[in-house]
């Protein structure tokens, strides 16, 4: 798992590699909110210029497959919602 915070550059590196297999989940930076969990090829979290999506409240964990992020999934107690648009 790789965490982008404050990292547009890398984070848009990141997700154009990893379009076809990746996961990323929105993550609260403090605070509440819940966390959200997407294919990285779904247009929520896909950089677009002049977009701050690791620049705000929010962070990103990044997983290179599924079994990577299954593999984190069952080692905390974090919990989190799935995107209806991209079906993770």
């Amino acid at each position: 798992m790789l965490t982008f915070d404050n990292d547009e550059q890398g984070y848009e590196t990141w997700i154009k590699s990893n379009l076809v297999a990746g996961f990323v989940i929105n993550a609260p930076k403090s605070g509440s909110e819940s966390m959200m969990l997407h294919r990285a090829n779904c247009f929520h979290i896909a950089p677009e210029e002049g977009w701050n999506y690791t620049n705000n409240r929010q962070k990103k964990l990044c997983f290179s497959d599924r079994q990577e992020f299954d593999n984190w999934a069952n080692k905390t107690s974090n919990t989190f919602e799935q995107c209806k648009h991209c079906k993770p």
